[in-house]
């Protein structure tokens, strides 16, 4: 796959999980306030206002790979947090997005 194919693939990914929380969080968050981050900023990949973070407390990273080396993907996800709790959402063709979190952070939320 070439370099610019792979980051389209990662972009649609990237753009169906912003608008899939834009449509969920929509009474507490407004357009704009949860977007995609540009290819090659740095930081992690959906970037949040004041209001998406306050709506969605997490820093998410996202990999759309056939094949993924999760611990890395992992630590790219922890590394880019500032603070906040990483969330690593995962997909390949013909998969449903999958997503990766501290056990004891879906503890928390469990309760």
């Amino acid at each position: 796959m070439k370099p610019s194919s792979g980051k389209a693939k990662g972009r649609r990914l990237q753009d169906k999980v912003c608008a899939d929380l834009n449509k969920k969080l929509m009474p507490y968050v407004r357009d704009g306030d949860i977007r995609p981050a540009i290819m090659g900023e740095s930081g992690c990949d959906i970037k949040l206002s004041p209001a998406g973070r306050d709506a969605f407390p997490f820093s998410i990273e996202c990999k759309n790979v056939e094949r993924l080396n999760l611990w890395n993907a992992w630590d790219q996800a922890t590394g880019n947090s500032d603070g906040y709790v990483p969330l690593l959402i995962v997909k390949k063709n013909r998969r449903d997005p999958l997503v990766v979190l501290d056990w004891s952070v879906f503890l928390e939320l469990m309760l």
